[in-house]
């Protein structure tokens, strides 16, 4: 469907009908094709047995993501940490990722993202628990992880205190 834009709030708004069974779930993706991207949409509307959902006096709003526009890898948080830590990383594209994580050495410890596993533009993060391959506990410390995607290769360091 065509979008109108009003530029008081900054918004655009489309009509649609869906028909669907009940439960069903109904997820949306825009593309605009003045910049030739899409954009996931973060909500998603589910059908009820003979539901409307909005109209033309109250819209249903539903929240846009921007896709990144570059490979990155942030630093873990919190860093140091005990028992559990954060990785976030961005993809502007559909890619396999690797993310792993490395001891002082340059030992691989685990995979947090094994490779070989597409996953899709945006925004991802992953968390470690702290452990080995094995499912063993580490020894605190500092360790380095990094992530490869489509050419892309970038490290950080952490330091684990228990």
């Amino acid at each position: 469907v065509e979008s109108t834009y009003f530029p008081l709030t900054d918004s655009y708004t489309a009509n649609l009908m869906v028909y669907g069974n009940d439960g069903e779930e109904l997820s949306f993706r825009v593309y605009q094709e003045a910049n030739d991207t899409e954009l996931d949409i973060l909500d998603h509307l589910t059908f009820e047995v003979n539901g409307i959902i909005g109209n033309d006096i109250e819209p249903v709003l539903l929240r846009t993501i921007s896709l990144p526009e570059e490979y990155s890898l942030s630093q873990n948080y919190p860093n140091p940490f005990n028992p559990t830590t954060t990785i976030n990383y961005e993809l502007p594209t559909d890619a396999n990722v690797t993310i792993s994580v490395y001891n002082i050495m340059g030992q691989l410890v685990t995979e947090l993202v094994s490779s070989g596993n597409m996953q899709d533009a945006g925004y991802h993060s992953v968390v470690w628990d702290g452990t080995n391959l094995s499912g063993e506990p580490v020894s605190s410390g500092v360790y380095i992880y990094s992530i490869q995607s489509n050419g892309f290769n970038y490290v950080k360091k952490m330091l684990l205190m228990k």
